[in-house]
């Protein structure tokens, strides 16, 4: 059911990597644009690769939590460097 209310909203491009049960879909067209990424649905994250739209994973707590910390490092590094912006 929502792989079928993806592609309704992607029109003819079917999802790539989709984890459901039956694997893995091929586009429908040759290659996807920006305009094609921009239109794809809100309620996931999208990624245009090789010119086809690939749904990324959720990355859940730990990389996020991993992400935040690496932030905090490099703004620590750039004000006691000096190389901050503003």
């Amino acid at each position: 059911m929502q792989q079928e209310k993806e592609r309704a909203m992607l029109g003819e491009w079917a999802i790539l990597n989709d984890n459901t049960e039956g694997g893995s879909t091929m586009a429908m067209k040759t290659e996807a644009t920006i305009k094609d990424l921009i239109h794809a649905p809100d309620d996931e994250m999208y990624e245009l690769i090789d010119g086809n739209l690939v749904r990324m994973p959720p990355t859940g707590f730990e990389p996020t939590l991993v992400a935040g910390e690496i932030f905090v490092a490099l703004r620590a590094y750039a004000r006691a460097t000096g190389t901050a912006t503003r």
